[in-house]
């Protein structure tokens, strides 16, 4: 059974890839058209069918067909959150003592029953507990008892040492300003307080952070990840001034596909090599281009991106907080928390929205 589901994940790449070539995509263009969860069949449909703008190149087509797609999650979510859609029901766990599966994670870990209760309240799984048994040559990974047992131990200690702030906080909410809103949602709903608080604690939480987003590959928190955090990205940039921050572009280094060197060389009316020697240079770990200095060349005095009608493809999906698959790229995420003040108050969201 194994063989046979590898042998349709080998097939499957191999389908993709062939499409990727036959329609000259980048990489990100790729990722978007699997993003949407459609089958490379159901795609070609859309793509064929007017599904979208066929006056569109099929790249541009691929955005569409993400961009509707991703508007759609966040309809659904908000219709379930306005109890419009039941969500799926979600079954309990059987009792470890009767279940295959933890009895079996019990006997690979080296569990006792103790051990298997802390992780069900901490919302592992079985596979989760298997899947992060050391190997003979990760000699630096802690045995799975020890990390249960840490990872309870903050979380106990994480709640006694917030009730007394959740106590005063609710208080504080219970005062109304002259605007008509608590001081709390006041607070949220500030640029400058939102960067003051990204600039004060953003490195202090990293490590929380990370961790936390790790932890949402094996536990169910009440919430869709992506669901959840493309519904506070669109919440966080109705806040947050990029033109009031910068950082991103002050701090990275962005990268330039092919794509996006004919787009901008043309914008500015230069010879694709002119654009190259002149702002770019070649990057061997994550080809072909990043800029040759920081801040990124394009970055004008007002905070404004000199190209912003033509920018780079990632330049314009950052920082990828609405996009699919979050927990597949949760070190992306926690480096970008560092950078992005957006970024941090979503993840602090996220981590509220699961009661950390």
């Amino acid at each position: 059974m194994g063989s046979m589901k590898q042998k349709r994940r080998k097939q499957a790449l191999k389908q993709w890839t062939e499409f990727q070539g036959q329609h000259d995509l980048s990489d990100d263009d790729a990722q978007l058209a699997r993003q949407t969860g459609f089958t490379l069949k159901r795609l070609q449909t859309l793509l064929l069918t007017g599904g979208s703008d066929e006056a569109l190149s099929v790249p541009q087509r691929i955005r569409e067909i993400h961009r509707a797609w991703q508007e759609n999650v966040v309809a659904r979510k908000a219709a379930m959150d306005a109890g419009l859609i039941e969500p799926k029901k979600k079954f309990p766990n059987k009792d470890p003592k009767h279940d295959p599966q933890w009895a079996k994670a019990k006997q690979v870990c080296r569990l006792n029953m103790d051990d298997i209760r802390k992780a069900k309240e901490l919302g592992l799984s079985p596979r989760a507990l298997i899947k992060n048994v050391p190997g003979p040559s990760q000699q630096w990974k802690a045995p799975v008892k020890v990390w249960i047992q840490e990872l309870y131990e903050k979380r106990v200690h994480s709640r006694g040492a917030s009730s007394d702030q959740e106590n005063a906080e609710s208080n504080d909410s219970q005062k109304v300003g002259e605007s008509g809103q608590t001081s709390s949602s006041k607070h949220k709903a500030d640029h400058d307080s939102i960067v003051r608080d990204w600039e004060q604690n953003a490195q202090r939480n990293d490590d929380e952070n990370y961790e936390f987003l790790r932890s949402l590959k094996i536990r169910e928190y009440g919430f869709e990840p992506d669901a959840l955090a493309a519904e506070l990205h669109e919440r966080a940039f109705q806040i947050i001034d990029c033109t009031l921050c910068a950082n991103c572009c002050k701090t990275k280094r962005p990268k330039f596909d092919e794509s996006d060197v004919e787009r901008i060389s043309a914008h500015l009316n230069m010879d694709e090599s002119e654009l190259i020697d002149t702002y770019l240079k070649p990057n061997p770990n994550d080809p072909p281009y990043n800029t040759r200095q920081m801040p990124c060349p394009f970055l004008g005095e007002d905070n404004r991106c000199t190209i912003y009608d033509v920018r780079p493809t990632v330049c314009r999906e950052y920082p990828h907080t609405n996009k699919k698959d979050l927990v597949f790229r949760t070190r992306g995420v926690a480096a970008n928390s560092l950078v992005c003040p957006a970024v941090y108050w979503i993840v602090e969201q996220m981590k509220h929205q699961a009661g950390q």
